[in-house]
């Protein structure tokens, strides 16, 4: 049966970075602290080129961007929404895979490609030593 292509279909790598963005932002107003625009304008720089003297903050960003996004995920898959095994005891919602394949594949050189990274593996900023697993 055939489905025309839809929206998503057509975006770039810096598109699905901002996809991603957008839902990192969206759940931070959840939490009751929406991005600033520092917060926003690093998440699309490129990590070699963020300031040294902001590396405390980045850092603390970095961290809660991980752990927020986390519950987003969560969220997503207990209310439904389409899936994907992505690696062994990690499932994805599909589309959040599609926009950080797309990112990755596309070398997007932005902050928010080692956030994602941390979030979706482990968070070494954190102490993690084990990948997150989230079935």
């Amino acid at each position: 049966m055939y489905q025309p292509p839809s929206f998503e279909d057509f975006m770039g790598p810096t598109e699905s970075a901002h996809w991603l963005i957008g839902k990192l932002s969206d759940e931070a107003e959840l939490h009751g602290r929406p991005l600033n625009e520092w917060e926003r304008k690093a998440l699309v720089t490129s990590a070699w080129k963020l300031s040294e003297s902001d590396r405390h903050a980045l850092f603390a960003l970095h961290n809660w961007l991980v752990a927020i996004g986390r519950v987003r995920i969560e969220r997503e898959k207990a209310l439904g929404v389409p899936t994907k095994r992505v690696r062994l005891g990690l499932r994805l919602p599909k589309d959040w895979d599609e926009h950080y394949m797309k990112m990755y594949r596309g070398n997007v050189d932005w902050f928010i490609t080692a956030v994602m990274q941390s979030m979706l593996m482990k968070n070494e900023l954190a102490g993690e030593t084990k990948r997150w697993k989230s079935a």
